[in-house]
């Protein structure tokens, strides 16, 4: 099927190249294989696979920063090919994301949220990295000890100011929770590296994406971030309160983490995970995590691997021993690949994680 942009806004910048992005390339802006080529007529083309599904898209210059826009600006909607799939589609680009005038965004963190360190330092990497920090309701009036949860993608956590999309509302959720009597849990988000965010998340290299920083960036948590978190504030420094967890190459990056670091976490909030990113990540499945708690979950919206691949790694970790009562395997019919899915999941998903024994 091919895909032809038959026009683009006038303020494009001159020699910008053009991607898909969608479930036929597992969401992977920037693919080469799906760069749109210059016609003689201005136009830009492509061909994407026939699949036997709806096919789901958006239009960017390279980045999910520079995804399309509604001519308004506002955030677009998947764009959606129906089945019987025709053999050419016309597309038009209103807008830009990163080059919208947008109304000034509004802060929504709550007031238990802070920026631990702005630059906090990452020698296994040669970098520095924002760092945010949610403190539970009664921290401050109390000498309680808390469990820790470690979270990636940290601008998408807590307020809407700094997140690509929408943010997950975790503090929120929280603050909810402590009202009522549910888990009280400092949380640690640690922000994504922009262009090295593939590298960090994923603890093996792939042909086609590259990546595999994933054990420098984990050593970074385990050696400087958990250390001084423990030192600074009243945590329960032991395993078992200790949860690591996010989603997509997130989500990877922790089921890798809980494998690996049995004696570092104790629970993973693992959502929407890139399995497809590396084969080799199914070798966790020999790992000895079994006193781990896992949240396993994906909705059957993200593409055709994504609740297979899952369900394949839930069956070999049950073959090994896992005990069953040690994860929560969960899919959701409607559940896509976006913060607003794993906003609306995160609050049962967290419950479960962090439930009283």
């Amino acid at each position: 099927m091919k895909i032809v942009v038959n026009q683009i806004p006038e303020n494009t910048p001159p020699g910008a190249h053009l991607y898909l992005v969608g479930n036929f390339n597992r969401w992977q802006p920037g693919a080469s294989a799906y760069r749109l080529q210059l016609q003689p007529d201005g136009t830009y083309e492509v061909k994407i696979p026939i699949m036997n599904r709806p096919v789901e898209f958006k239009v960017t210059r390279g980045t999910w920063e520079s995804v399309e826009a509604a001519a308004d600006g506002s955030d677009l909607p998947n764009r959606i090919i129906k089945l019987p799939s025709p053999e050419v589609v016309a597309v038009q680009v209103a807008n830009w994301t990163d080059l919208v005038v947008r109304p000034p965004r509004k802060h929504t963190a709550s007031p238990q949220v802070q920026v631990l360190d702005a630059a906090f330092e990452m020698p296994e990497l040669g970098r520095t990295r924002r760092i945010w920090l949610y403190l539970p309701l009664n921290y401050a009036t109390s000498n309680e000890r808390y469990p820790v949860l470690y979270l990636h993608d940290g601008q998408n956590l807590f307020d809407a100011y700094y997140s690509f999309t929408e943010e997950w509302g975790v503090d929120e959720t929280l603050d909810e929770l402590a009202q009522t009597g549910g888990p009280q849990v400092i949380v640690v988000g640690i922000e994504h590296g922009g262009e090295e965010r593939i590298n960090e998340l994923t603890p093996y290299e792939n042909p086609e994406y590259g990546g595999g920083d994933g054990e420098k960036y984990l050593q970074f948590i385990v050696q400087d971030l958990k250390p001084y978190v423990d030192a600074t504030f009243r945590t329960k420094p032991e395993a078992e309160h200790t949860g690591i967890g996010g989603s997509s190459l997130g989500g990877l990056i922790s089921l890798y983490a809980a494998a690996h670091y049995p004696q570092v976490f104790g629970k993973a909030l693992v959502m929407s995970p890139s399995l497809w990113f590396s084969d080799k990540i199914f070798s966790v499945a020999q790992k000895d995590f079994k006193n781990t708690r896992l949240v396993l979950l994906a909705g059957e919206q993200e593409g055709e691997e994504m609740v297979p691949q899952m369900r394949e790694l839930y069956e070999q970790l049950l073959a090994q021993g896992f005990p069953a009562e040690h994860i929560w395997y969960q899919t959701r019919p409607d559940g896509d690949h976006s913060e607003r899915f794993w906003r609306r999941e995160f609050p049962e998903a967290f419950k479960w994680l962090y439930a009283k024994k």
